[in-house]
């Protein structure tokens, strides 16, 4: 009688794991749902920093013997 009980606790807490694992997968989904519009965002906009980055080196002035002095 003793591994019977036992063998209904152990699925018991079987089938409550796995719903308890169904509801973490769930709201994982959520989760990635409400966060891809922001890393989205966050991609865009670091993609412009990147362009504006390779930009500076054109815009910055020259230091070698044909650079001007500005004052």
């Amino acid at each position: 009688m003793v591994g019977f009980g036992t063998l209904l606790l152990m699925a018991g807490l079987i089938l409550a794991l796995i719903r308890h694992l169904k509801a973490l997968s769930a709201t994982v989904e959520r989760f990635r749902e409400d966060v891809e519009p922001v890393m989205e965002r966050l991609r865009a906009e670091s993609m412009i920093a990147q362009a504006r980055a390779e930009e500076i080196p054109e815009r910055v002035p020259k230091r070698g013997a044909d650079a001007r002095i500005r004052r």
